[in-house]
């Protein structure tokens, strides 16, 4: 008598399981996207490799070589230093001294 009192705790349970696994895939939305959808993201998320691409010097998956940022060297502007007499002239011209 017992182990038919054992079958039906058992099948409750797992019939609980069940029944909140089949409201959880038909209600539930996280981020706007259904229950299957964002666990299918969740674990390709989780088991695929990392590559930020904002990072310099990150691997390339295809051929395992580093790749390097080419060093582009600009040439730098010279300063120019305006006389006081070029300095006066463009504060004229603007009506800015008086």
């Amino acid at each position: 008598m017992a182990w038919l009192t054992l079958e039906k705790v058992y099948f409750l349970i797992v019939g609980t399981f069940v029944l909140v696994g089949v409201i959880a895939v038909l209600f539930i939305r996280p981020y706007g996207q259904t229950l299957p959808v964002f666990l299918k993201n969740f674990f390709f998320f989780a088991f695929k490799p990392r590559v930020y691409i904002w990072k310099r010097g990150y691997q390339n998956l295809s051929n395992d070589k580093k790749i390097e940022k080419p060093v582009i060297q600009k040439e730098k502007p010279k300063k120019k230093k305006a006389s006081p007499q070029e300095i006066k002239k463009a504060i004229e011209s603007l009506d800015i001294y008086e």
